[in-house]
């Protein structure tokens, strides 16, 4: 998002990070604002809902994705054991 705030791209990576450690599943707003130093109105505020921060983060990690393939050799380029 372009023009996304300091403070909403701040959580983002908190959030990111506390789900690496602890899972999506059974995420809830008040034990992820507890641990990243927020509050659930903030959250609610910068992402919607739930939903929203659920759907920020899966992008998040998305990202994280594209450049690791980026990172990867094409086809052609792949070592070959003679």
């Amino acid at each position: 998002m372009a023009d996304e705030s300091p403070r909403r791209a701040e959580l983002l990576e908190a959030a990111y990070s506390y789900v690496l450690a602890n899972g999506l599943t059974e995420m809830s707003l008040r034990p992820i604002a507890d641990a990243i130093g927020s509050s659930t109105g903030v959250l609610r505020f910068l992402f919607g809902s739930r939903q929203g921060l659920v759907a920020a983060v899966l992008q998040r990690a998305r990202q994280d994705e594209l450049q690791l393939l980026a990172g990867l050799p094409a086809d052609g380029d792949l070592l070959t054991v003679s």
